[in-house]
């Protein structure tokens, strides 16, 4: 009992172990009824599973909580991340899968704050071609201004003549 009590240990699963010493379904019942989750050993006869009694595990099963039944004299992996074979495969697939995903969203949420900022730079630029367009045309309206000051009288336009 002390190995099965060290491998839920290490798989960090705080569990009650009780072994049913009275070998009949009455007793695995009558052990189980206040657990949570049962582990029951399994045969194969032929390819049929059946109950440790011999019996098909339907039987069983009404009378049970949660069960996972287990193949007798095999190791159970209690490791909670798959770490080879095609559930490994699968594990890394879908880890890389999700960060990418993360980046993706990373990438969107940089790429709309850029996109904000050249817009913001944009108006900017248009506001200072404004401005500068403004300068420029006031100064020409004050050079005319200035060389229009500067003629003789005579050679201004008359009153009549000028144009609104």
């Amino acid at each position: 009992m002390t190995d099965l009590q060290q491998e839920l240990a290490e798989a960090r699963i705080t569990a009650e172990v009780e072994i049913a010493v009275r070998a009949s379904a009455e007793a695995v019942i009558d052990y189980s009824a206040d657990a949570a989750f049962v582990f029951l050993p399994l045969r194969l006869v032929g390819q049929r599973p059946v109950d440790l009694f011999g019996n098909p595990l339907e039987e069983l099963l009404p009378s049970l909580p949660v069960v996972a039944f287990v193949l007798a004299a095999e190791d159970i992996d209690l490791d909670a991340d798959p770490e080879e074979g095609k559930a490994g495969q699968l594990a890394a697939a879908l880890d890389a899968t999700a960060d990418a995903e993360q980046g993706a969203r990373h990438a969107e949420q940089e790429a709309a704050r850029a996109a904000q900022q050249a817009e913001q730079q944009l108006r900017r630029a248009s506001a200072a071609q404004r401005a500068e367009r403004a300068r420029t045309d006031a100064d020409n309206a004050a050079q005319v201004a200035e060389e229009i000051s500067a003629l003789p009288p005579q050679q201004l336009p008359d009153q009549d003549t000028r144009a609104d």
